[in-house]
């Protein structure tokens, strides 16, 4: 128990907690805040003389409510503040980047606010489980890149300090995450131009570029097979190898490949090192090597993965393969992917259907002061990994439609996802947990993979791949929960492995390249042996600064030695001089090397600005010379145009006449083909369509006069209906004249007369049938002859019992055309 004494007042508690609190002064100065703690009979003793509150609240004391006493305080506050500012010092969290794919259609789920921070918008009509919707919410990442990013953009931003993890012999991870279809193989690894290159042919360039003078030959360091292990051959042995397997280190390059010209500075070149790569592919939970020589038709046996004695997870015989430039690596990524599992889905016309690690593992080791060449000590290897991982896209079956194989591989696909969030999960408690629980690392490859990486093996970048499209949202929104929440989880710093040059037990050598060094050095040793010469006591060494002008002034009075002895070779007065002499005309070749670089770097861009100012100087000639042929061509371009609307349009008044004459011409066919007809028969032909015009006129004109005149005498006296009949009287009776759509006129003498309170019409109504007397159908016929025949049938309507109108026919008047050359034959 612990226990808080004051000799002059204390602190009282009760059940919510302290009561009285306070503290007296002695005399009109208060006492510094002082605390001490001292061990009585197994406890604590606390005496104190500050205020209770300042106490409990730098030394967290609790109170409990039944013995009104402090039960524990946590004296050595400080000093646990210092061990966990040194225990986060020694942390980093997982970094997570977010990429957001091209979208241009309306309502994009994802906005850019601005370039750490992106905004998740519900579209209309989404809703959540329980009917409400949506709101937005806010998503905050290391960095957002949008459509305006490039690929060279996201390279810089999430591959450039990982290469430099990789060249200082330390591991890196980076892998891309996302709903399927968002761009992730896009942004792994991209196609051949300058603009689509992604951070896969990137950091291959970037890291051959960054060690080009180190690698050594082929066949060098080799894998050993046991425990996930380098070793190093002696230099017989590796020619011998180097000839048993036919190495050839001549690849054909793609021209049209886009080559990244980035370096990345930090590689120690007192290292001799040689670059391997290996491709898995982790499909349905099982590992396969993508660079199987095995045939394209058979699928490669599965691969275990194992861990080595250093508690390091490696996949078991791994095929690793030596390269000595990128077009090696890429050729064997092009080989590897054309084994990788891809199908067409709904959602993606070239769906990943398995995640693929491309691992790129760099083994160093000190080199030979006289060649580049490793020391024969395989304890002193160091090796740094970058794994550069494509995830398969999450997806949902109600949206692919998926059956059989392709739905056996989403659940797979979802699976490991899964379990990778778990993972993440476990962390972040553990992180604030004294009790740790077991991470599910072994539930799936793909976990167990990145367990090292998760557990401070080397630094761990995540990037998100995400579409706006409004069908994505809420795969969206969940990506974005665990991708943000994912970076509270802390892993520990990993620490550079690579030696300086005094623990690697090498003579360390002025700021030049090992290489311009080693060859230096060998030139110089080319030299004679020295003969007797005049030793340098009478050089001005009080003079001798640092500079080039010294060292210039140095070799001005050195060869007026050699002069006068008669010996020319250098490296009698190198002898007497130094090592630190020997340092100063190394860096001051080295320098002069470098000017005559520059020199003729300079040289040729002059020659390419000339060569450009030229090309310049005719393509400006040339585009003038185009202009006003443009505008020659314009101008004919503008009269052809003109001159073949008014050719459209002759051409059309010309396909109408020749409708029209084809018209006229089918009918006088029809007519020369057909009976001999009548005067009559042939008016009716060419004139059918004016005749009916002018008769439908006529006819209409009649109906507008009746309607006004009877329109008239309705204002002066309305007609009698019978109730019974619904129908107008005897003596107001009305007839009903039905004429033929296409009367032909006849010219008659002799004419129908109807009464003035008749209508005409060509499609009887039936209200019109109830509300008249009499019924006159007109009918025509043609005989053989031509001649023309007007029938009129007249009759009486007479309402049925139903509600109708019957027409009882009851007379016929006929009048008839006859030639008068032709004889009749009377009955």
């Amino acid at each position: 128990m612990i226990q808080v004494g004051d000799t002059r007042r204390v602190a009282q508690a009760d059940g919510r907690g302290f009561s009285k609190l306070g503290m007296e002064e002695s005399g009109s100065e208060s006492r510094p805040p002082v605390a001490s703690a001292r061990m009585e009979n197994g406890e604590y003793s606390i005496y104190s003389n500050i205020n209770i509150i300042q106490a409990i609240s730098q030394n967290r004391a609790i109170a409990s409510p039944q013995s009104h006493q402090i039960l524990f305080v946590q004296v050595a506050d400080f000093e646990q503040r210092g061990k966990s500012k040194h225990k986060k010092a020694d942390k980093e969290t997982l970094e997570v980047v977010c990429r957001l794919t091209p979208y241009n259609g309306c309502n994009p789920c994802l906005i850019l606010v601005d370039e750490n921070t992106v905004e998740c918008c519900p579209p209309n009509g989404v809703l959540q489980r329980n009917g409400q919707p949506y709101a937005n919410k806010v998503y905050e990442f290391g960095r957002v890149f949008d459509e305006t990013d490039t690929q060279k953009d996201v390279f810089e931003r999430c591959s450039v300090d990982l290469i430099e993890h990789l060249i200082t012999g330390r591991n890196a991870l980076l892998f891309t995450y996302g709903v399927t279809g968002s761009g992730k193989t896009h942004t792994m690894t991209g196609s051949s131009n300058r603009n689509q290159c992604g951070i896969l042919p990137r950091t291959l360039d970037t890291i051959f570029n960054s060690i080009q003078d180190s690698v050594v030959d082929k066949c060098v360091f080799y894998p050993t097979g046991k425990g996930n292990t380098f070793n190093i051959r002696a230099k017989r042995d590796a020619r011998e190898e180097v000839r048993r397997l036919r190495v050839n280190s001549e690849i054909e390059a793609d021209d049209d490949r886009f080559i990244e010209t980035k370096k990345v500075d930090g590689y120690n070149d007192d290292y001799a090192c040689a670059l391997f790569v290996s491709y898995v592919e982790i499909y349905n939970n099982y590992c396969y090597d993508l660079l199987d020589n095995g045939p394209m038709d058979q699928s490669p046996p599965s691969l275990d993965v194992h861990m080595d004695a250093n508690q390091m997870v490696y996949v078991g015989k791994l095929k690793e393969v030596e390269v000595s430039n990128a077009d090696e690596a890429l050729q064997l990524l092009k080989q590897g992917d054309n084994r990788r599992k891809v199908c067409d889905t709904l959602l993606n016309k070239e769906s990943s259907r398995s995640h693929s690690v491309f691992t790129i593992r760099l083994v160093m080791a000190p080199s030979e002061e006289e060649e580049l060449y490793p020391v024969q000590d395989a304890s002193r290897i160091i090796v740094g990994q970058l794994s550069l991982v494509d995830l398969a896209g999450s997806e949902r079956a109600k949206r692919t439609l998926n059956t059989g194989d392709r739905l056996n591989e989403a659940a797979k696909i979802n699976q490991s996802l899964m379990t990778l969030r778990q993972c993440f999960e476990k962390l972040r408690k553990n992180q604030r947990r004294v009790l740790q629980e077991s991470v599910p690392y072994r539930d799936t490859k793909l976990t167990y993979l990145f367990k090292n990486f998760f557990e401070g093996a080397g630094k761990v970048r995540m990037i998100i791949c995400a579409n706006p499209r409004p069908d994505d949202y809420e795969e969206n929104q969940n990506v974005l929960s665990f991708a943000e929440e994912s970076q509270s989880v802390e892993t520990k710093k990993d620490v550079g492995r690579m030696e300086t040059h005094n623990q690697a037990g090498i003579i360390c050598r002025p700021p030049v390249p090992r290489k311009f060094y080693a060859g230096w050095n060998h030139e110089i040793d080319r030299c004679r042996p020295p003969f007797n010469m005049t030793p340098l006591e009478v050089f001005p060494w009080e003079d001798v600064k640092r500079g080039n002008d010294d060292v210039c002034m140095l070799r001005e009075y050195s060869r007026r030695k050699g002069d006068e002895t008669g010996d020319d070779n250098i490296l009698t007065l190198l002898n007497g001089l130094g090592e630190g002499l020997r340092s100063r005309l190394c860096v001051s070749d080295y320098e002069g090397s470098i000017m005559e670089e520059l020199k003729v770097k300079e040289e040729e861009l002059n020659e390419r600005r000339t060569s450009d100012a030229a090309l310049i100087k005719k393509l400006k000639r040339e585009n003038a010379s185009l202009r006003s042929r443009l505008l020659v061509y314009e101008e004919d371009n503008e009269d052809r145009v003109e001159m073949e609307r008014e050719m459209r349009r002759v051409k059309e008044e010309e396909k109408e006449r020749l409708r029209r004459h084809r018209g006229r011409v089918e009918k006088t066919l029809e007519i020369a083909n057909g009976v001999t007809p009548s005067v009559a028969t042939l008016t009716n032909k060419f004139n059918e369509k004016k005749e009916m015009m002018e008769y439908i006129e006529s006819d209409r004109q009649t109906l507008r006069e009746r309607k006004d005149k009877r329109d008239g005498m309705m204002v002066d006296r309305n007609g009698y209906y019978d109730p019974k009949y619904h129908r107008r009287s005897q003596s107001a009776s009305r007839v009903l004249d039905h004429q033929p759509v296409y009367r032909i006129p006849t010219g008659n003498i002799l004419r129908p007369k109807m009464p003035t309170n008749s209508k005409s019409t060509t499609n009887p109504l039936m209200i019109e049938l109830k509300s008249s007397s009499a019924y006159v159908l007109t009918h025509q016929e043609v005989d053989k002859d031509g001649a023309v025949s007007t029938s009129l049938i007249k009759g009486e309507c007479i309402p049925t019992a139903g509600g109708g109108t019957a027409v009882c026919f009851s007379d016929i008047e006929r009048l008839s055309h006859q030639s008068p050359t032709k004889s009749t034959t009377r009955l």
